[in-house]
């Protein structure tokens, strides 16, 4: 039953262009934490390319674990900027941790004050 549930979404998903999308980040999230990390990380790269910043900062973290997708440091810390860019308090930190780790990104001080400041005032103003 799963396999066949797993079969229709990746139909759904793989139509013609004009093909309506019958799934969002809530679905994604379903597909993942149901096990079907492959199928969670294509939905996850489908909305993250769309703009959707929770769905960037969990591919990214997906491309930082190895989750569902090669581990890839440099193409986690393009997400993790992405979703910080965008107002992402989480991926704001996680962007800051690779500063400081050099992972994916050059080892930068600079870098590591912007996104922690950065973060610490999205937090401080949400509050």
């Amino acid at each position: 039953m799963r396999l066949f549930g797993s079969i229709l979404l990746l139909l759904i998903m793989g139509g013609p262009a004009h093909t309506k999308e019958y799934w969002n980040y809530d679905t994604a999230i379903q597909a993942y934490e149901s096990g079907e990390i492959l199928l969670g990380a294509d939905m996850f790269r489908r909305l993250a390319q769309k703009g959707d910043r929770r769905a960037q900062n969990d591919l990214a973290f997906l491309y930082l674990t190895g989750q569902g997708v090669e581990k890839n440091y440099r193409v986690a810390a393009k997400w993790f900027r992405a979703a910080a860019d965008r107002g992402h308090m989480t991926a704001m930190f996680h962007l800051a941790e690779m500063y400081d780790a050099g992972w994916g990104v050059a080892k930068s001080t600079v870098c590591l004050l912007y996104t922690s400041d950065a973060a610490d005032e999205r937090s401080s103003v949400d509050l």
